[in-house]
């Protein structure tokens, strides 16, 4: 009896579930959310942070703009870091260096270290966006990208409304001090979280046609089907 030839390998892997797409990409899309809270929040805490800290309106607009050349800075390294390190390991340690920074912040009565402080957040939410792209391309089918990108848009922007009224109760009820360590808090929630999710495992699950060109060949711009994720260096 003739053997049964091997079955031809077609380059498609399967689909992973949809509900753990959305779940891997969902944490990733909740740290965001914190990019736009961390960005927005001294706004609403002006008066509390100059009569705490002592400085005027000029010396609060510094220490609101270390979030943002900690941030800028950060782009292309972060870049660089989630194809080495990994959606999963980057976003945990941008969740846990974020609640180091909130916490200094929240902490502190001096003006050097609270300007720190909110240079380590924004060095942290530099890998929101980045990481959130990343997954989105690996968990989802390429048509939709540009879908997931206006959704992740969204839920950041609703980071920057909880910034505003409800921030504002919170500090009249609680003070800007447990607030600020309350939002470290919940970046090591998110740490957790991303930590008990591998959000690599859907690396390399999408359809991708069979080429038997050499890697990144032009016909398919991807590498081909027998290759693995370990064999792409891909990282939990």
């Amino acid at each position: 009896m003739p053997a049964t030839p091997p079955a031809r390998d077609t380059g498609v892997s399967r689909l992973p579930p949809t509900g753990l797409s959305i779940a891997v990409w969902g944490v990733a899309a909740l740290f965001y959310l914190t990019v736009f809270y961390m960005r927005t929040s001294p706004a609403v805490m002006t008066t509390e942070l100059m009569r705490d800290f002592d400085i005027t309106a000029v010396q609060l607009g510094n220490l609101a703009s270390f979030f943002f050349y900690a941030y800028l800075l950060m782009q292309i390294p972060t870049g660089v870091l989630v194809d080495s390190w990994g959606p999963r390991r980057l976003l945990v340690t941008g969740s846990l260096l974020a609640a180091v920074g909130c916490v200094v912040f929240g902490m502190t009565g001096n003006f050097a270290v609270a300007a720190t402080g909110r240079a380590i957040t924004g060095v942290a939410c530099a890998v929101g966006w980045v990481v959130t792209l990343k997954l989105s391309t690996h968990w989802f089918p390429a048509k939709r990208f540009a879908t997931l990108s206006g959704i992740g848009l969204m839920i950041g922007n609703l980071g920057a409304l909880v910034a505003q009224v409800p921030l504002r109760m919170g500090v009249e009820h609680f003070g800007w001090r447990a607030v600020s360590i309350g939002a470290g808090g919940v970046m090591v929630a998110v740490g957790l979280i991303a930590w008990a999710i591998r959000l690599s495992a859907g690396i390399r699950a999408m359809p991708r046609p069979a080429c038997s060109r050499p890697p990144m060949c032009r016909c398919c711009n991807s590498l081909p089907a027998s290759r693995t994720s370990s064999d792409t260096g891909t990282r939990g």
